[in-house]
């Protein structure tokens, strides 16, 4: 298991996709949840690596989520969240 702890600009990140997205708050707030069980349990598995992997990414419709992981001491940090749209099929 992974620690999972938030930078305060990640947390500002999601407030604001918050306050601009209100019809979305359900979809939000389990996209949270869900990241945050993904990392905690493997952060490698279903991300992907930046940066020569020293960043990573995951995305959890409607939200993605930049992070940074420290295995020696088994813990991730959230530094960035946004949200984003799935292509609309033709």
């Amino acid at each position: 298991m992974y620690e999972v702890a938030w930078s305060e600009a990640a947390y500002r990140d999601l407030g604001l996709v918050w306050d601009r997205l209100p019809h979305l708050h359900p979809h939000l707030r389990i996209a949270r949840q869900v990241a945050e069980s993904y990392l905690s349990q493997d952060p490698y598995l279903l991300s992907e690596g930046r940066e020569n992997d020293t960043i990573r990414i995951l995305f959890v419709y409607p939200l993605a989520f930049l992070f940074v992981v420290n295995p020696e001491v088994r813990k991730v940090i959230v530094i960035a969240v946004w949200s984003f749209q799935l292509p609309k099929s033709s």
